[in-house]
């Protein structure tokens, strides 16, 4: 036998390639099984625990995990928008209050005297 092939140096020529596409075919047909049954196996654990194992991405055909997708997106920018626009909302009335505060102090001279230190 051939040491770095594992075939006998006695075959004729088409039967070593023969016997090389059948060994190639085999390792592609074990590769194979042993993706299905770990898909098999993650499809059967997705009906025990009733959530989503796998999204899809933008690429056609390949699969990430539930986290890794949400890890991916972050934050939409639906959601990013109106909290913008609520804290922004919020500044604003927080402004006129402090605004009509000032205007308050400024107008009553017993205050202005109390923060000049005039007694």
């Amino acid at each position: 036998m051939s040491s770095d092939t594992g075939i006998p140096k006695t075959l004729p020529k088409d039967d070593v390639e023969q016997y090389m596409n059948m060994k190639l075919e085999r390792e592609i047909n074990k590769d194979l099984l042993d993706y299905f049954l770990r898909y098999l196996l993650l499809g059967s654990l997705k009906d025990e625990l009733d959530t989503p194992i796998f999204k899809l991405t933008g690429d056609p055909g390949l699969l990430v995990t539930e986290a890794e997708a949400e890890a991916d997106t972050g934050v939409s920018g639906k959601v990013l928008i109106t909290v913008v626009i609520m804290a922004a909302f919020f500044l604003s009335i927080m402004l006129v209050f402090i605004l009509n505060a000032v205007k308050n102090i400024r107008s009553d001279p017993e205050r202005m005297k109390k923060l000049k230190g005039i007694k």
